[in-house]
């Protein structure tokens, strides 16, 4: 407990020093310090959580085996413990124990608690700059006109590019989860749905949207059509609003395994998967991400996320 106090006034100090320099350098890169240490700290409050938890349990188990010691001797016998002695085996327990002797650390605590919250409760009128990233503007990408200028972030050295996919733990609107960019303000969760083989299996089920919205929409049809024409009415597998999709692996995309994706042999498929059949996969992906960035950059000016691409 003691190095829990440690580790968490250190945090705060380190923190309050990030808050301080960051209002003297009202940049970006200020900005994604303090969003970066905020989220040192949420993920150091979970394991703390994590902690209490696990105390909160064991001093409950504690409590229970006082009583089941407490039943198996006489207490009421002449030997049974002076309740006074409580305060001496209080004293013996906390001895070296500064976590829990308060008096101790109040001073230093209070004097960091302190210049925390005048930081989070004080007025703020900085005006804040925006460091540009640096873009080239494409006509033709690989010698193909695209029609249009589009606008591509620039790279000094390849081991610096960033990863392109990130975890974000969420917000109002937003579900936590695996996200990229595709092009500046275009942001996407990515969906991870089950690949079904489309070499050995033919149904297709939910793989393709139907052309009518709902599935009563859709029903409502077929039952007219079946009563139309005097037969059964059929049974529509296609993708309806608010299903999930299916992604149908073929050979085309991962020609040594078709159902790469498939959730219940994943383990085993990422051990066996040859370095071909993943520039395949990448062939197929990645230009569709390319596609996708220059019909963002053509179309749309406001911002958008896509938190839902795998359903219909």
């Amino acid at each position: 407990m003691e190095l829990i106090h440690d580790v968490y006034i250190k945090l705060l100090k380190h923190g309050h020093s990030i808050y301080t320099e960051s209002s003297n350098s009202n940049t970006i890169d200020s900005a994604q310090k303090l969003e970066s240490y905020s989220t040192y700290l949420k993920q150091m409050n979970d394991k703390l959580k994590t902690i209490l938890d696990l105390t909160s349990m064991y001093a409950k188990e504690c409590n229970n085996k006082a009583d089941e010691i407490r039943e198996i001797i006489d207490i009421n016998s002449r030997n049974a413990d002076d309740p006074s002695k409580m305060f001496l085996a209080y004293k013996e327990m906390h001895k070296g124990m500064s976590w829990a002797d308060i008096t101790e650390i109040e001073d230093e605590k209070e004097l960091v608690l302190k210049a925390v919250n005048k930081a989070i409760t004080g007025p703020n009128k900085s005006e804040y700059s925006h460091a540009n990233i640096m873009y080239k503007d494409l006509s033709k990408i690989y010698g193909k006109d695209i029609g249009f200028d589009c606008k591509i972030p620039i790279i000094n050295k390849l081991n610096e590019m960033p990863s392109a996919l990130y975890w974000y733990d969420g917000d109002q609107k937003n579900p936590q989860g695996i996200y990229t960019c595709v092009s500046r303000k275009f942001y996407v969760q990515v969906p991870f749905p089950n690949v079904v083989d489309g070499t050995k299996d033919f149904n297709r089920t939910r793989s393709i949207k139907c052309k009518y919205n709902t599935t009563d929409e859709c029903l409502e049809l077929r039952r007219d059509l079946a009563t139309r024409y005097n037969y059964k009415i059929r049974d529509c597998n296609f993708a309806h609003s608010g299903d999930k999709y299916t992604k149908i692996g073929t050979s085309f995309r991962c020609p040594n395994i078709p159902r790469f994706g498939n959730h219940m042999f994943l383990k085993q498929d990422l051990e066996n998967l040859p370095d071909c059949d993943i520039k395949m996969l990448l062939m197929y992906s990645l230009s569709d991400v390319l596609l996708s960035s220059l019909w963002f950059q053509k179309q749309k000016d406001a911002s958008i996320v896509f938190t839902n691409i795998d359903t219909c």
